[in-house]
């Protein structure tokens, strides 16, 4: 039904057309064709390119679909649109950390954190990235931070091997 409703919109409100199709790749990529999700997406992108949050949600989509060249990129140019832009450090992290790129993947989850300090999920996972190679101290603190951020979301046994 959100399908239809912003096909037939696109000619009605054409000054809007980037962000109709932006949500129209939303909602295809919710339960259609990933390409066509895609498709869209892009052509959200190519109608206004100062909207990085489109660049976002196309890479999510193509790493998701196995394009993590393509994610990379993407997430590079929307951060160079707009360097805060924490979703773009962050998920450009964990694509560095899927493609075994732990110290690139460090340096973007320091940039989403330099962004929003108290993101909890970039902290954990940065401590993640840090445990790998033997950085354990760097990694604890991490951890300890995240913990301290938000207890709710850890069991017992992590918040006391983090402290």
């Amino acid at each position: 039904m959100a399908e239809i409703l912003l096909w037939s919109a696109l000619p009605v409100a054409p000054e809007h057309s980037s962000e109709i199709l932006h949500l129209l790749g939303l909602a295809v990529a919710g339960g259609g064709p990933a390409d066509d999700a895609i498709t869209l997406l892009r052509r959200a992108v190519i109608s206004d390119r100062d909207q990085p949050i489109y660049r976002v949600a196309l890479v999510a989509l193509a790493a998701e679909n196995g394009r993590p060249l393509e994610a990379e990129r993407e997430y590079k140019l929307a951060l160079s649109i707009d360097p805060m832009l924490v979703e773009a450090h962050f998920n450009l992290a964990d694509l560095l950390t899927e493609t075994r790129r732990p110290d690139d993947a460090v340096c973007s989850y320091l940039g989403a954190l330099a962004v929003q300090p108290d993101l909890v999920e970039a902290r954990f996972n940065l401590g993640s990235v840090l445990d790998e190679p033997g950085r354990h101290e760097e990694a604890a603190k991490a951890m300890q931070r995240s913990c301290e951020l938000a207890p709710e979301l850890f069991d017992e046994e992590i918040q006391t091997r983090h402290q």
